[in-house]
């Protein structure tokens, strides 16, 4: 785990996604790449779904075969590239990594992974029931892939609606995962040993690190052999992937930059298809929402009333019953009561020694103080003494002679 090892983390936005089942690597693959095309369009990195900017380069392609000569503005080559990596991501690299263990994927926003702006961190949960027995839906894998990913997808817009700072700027998208470290190699993803995790500051008092926890059954390969709560025997790795995931491709060229009329028009053409299908997926996005709040209102408004009298029912009763109060309840008080005595009596018999030391240091100040004006008051007496005695210097001069 050296190489996971990251600066200190703010405090993230964490968001659970429970199954009841146990998840497979395909229905994990299908969760990783619809919630990075969910991403760029709910932070703002392309203007319209992906699925509808799919299509669109599809029927641009399909137009290119018949023309004489390819008119592709840069927008559509940037949307070009952006659907060819999610579509080697989704077929050729996803597959092959969650064949082994995946603990995390990062999507990083940001020019690099050095300066993110947003870190979507999704974390992969394996629990094994009490019984030992996994959980098999009997449904088709497909109906189950496709519930699993429309659950996640619902709960990702509730809390992007709630907790998304705005709008990111037009930036690009990294993908990392931390996977069981294998010498064999994974296409369009490269280990990287030293690779750290560098996680942005909150900005306007709110996180910029969003963590998605998905939490299922334990899974059951096809050999029998489980793959939860194993420890592994090769340590964790991250792995990049190689492709960049760019959205920047709607800033308008100056019409000098043009070079017919009809390149014109055709950029025009997609402009205006750019943004049907952006108010189109905002439309959506409002629809939904307004569902859910409603939803979530009209439940409140039918519950609210008997759930409210039913607690008030429960207190009442609660309150009704006697306080069970045992024999070691009653000694555990007592003790403490007299623990609570004896500490308050030490307290007591501490600040009275206080007090008196106290005292004593105040009865001797005053004694120093009387000393001293007694020793001023008989200076001055003896210099006054001292003061009314006759000099010698002025005593007459007494001769002696001898006999």
């Amino acid at each position: 785990m050296a190489a996971t090892q990251t600066q200190t983390q703010p405090q993230p936005m964490v968001v659970d996604v429970t199954y009841k089942v146990g998840v497979d690597a395909d229905v994990r693959v299908a969760m990783v790449v619809h919630l990075v095309q969910q991403l760029l369009f709910l932070r703002g990195q392309i203007p319209c779904v992906y699925g509808d900017l799919a299509a669109m380069v599809e029927e641009r392609r399909e137009q290119a075969q018949f023309q004489r000569k390819r008119l592709v503005h840069g927008s559509v080559k940037k949307a070009g590239a952006l659907v060819n990596a999610m579509t080697v991501l989704l077929t050729e690299s996803l597959p092959p990594l969650f064949a082994r263990q995946v603990q995390t994927v990062y999507l990083v926003f940001g020019a690099t992974l050095a300066s993110p702006k947003e870190v979507i961190q999704v974390e992969f949960h394996e629990h094994q029931d009490a019984t030992g027995q996994v959980a098999v839906s009997p449904m088709d894998p497909s109906r189950l892939q496709l519930l699993c990913v429309q659950k996640l997808l619902r709960i990702v817009i509730a809390h992007g609606a709630q907790h998304f700072n705005g709008s990111l700027p037009v930036t690009c998208l990294h993908v990392v995962a931390s996977a069981i470290k294998s010498d064999e190699p994974i296409p369009a993803f490269s280990p990287q040993q030293n690779l750290r995790i560098r996680f942005p500051r909150p900005k306007a008092r709110r996180s910029r690190v969003h963590v998605i926890r998905i939490h299922d059954n334990f899974v059951v390969d096809s050999d029998g052999a489980t793959t939860a709560n194993e420890s592994a025997p090769n340590p964790f790795v991250l792995y990049r992937f190689t492709h960049k995931l760019v959205g920047k491709m709607m800033n308008s060229p100056s019409s000098s930059s043009f070079a017919s009329l009809e390149e014109r028009v055709a950029h025009l053409a997609w402009r205006k298809l750019c943004n049907e299908r952006q108010i189109q997926g905002t439309l959506r996005l409002s629809k939904q929402l307004q569902d859910r709040d409603q939803f979530i209102r009209v439940a409140k408004h039918n519950g609210g009333k008997e759930k409210k009298e039913w607690m008030q029912r429960v207190i009442e009763d609660e309150l009704k019953k006697p306080l069970p109060v045992t024999t070691q309840y009653y000694q555990e008080l007592a003790a403490a009561q007299i623990q609570d005595e004896e500490a308050r009596q030490a307290l007591s018999n501490r600040h009275m020694e206080q007090i008196k030391h106290i005292q004593a240091k105040l009865d001797e100040r005053e004694a120093q103080v009387l000393r001293k004006k007694e020793y001023l008051r008989k200076r001055q007496e003896f210099m006054r003494s001292i003061s009314s005695t006759p000099d010698i210097l002025t005593l007459p001069d007494v001769e002696y002679v001898d006999d």
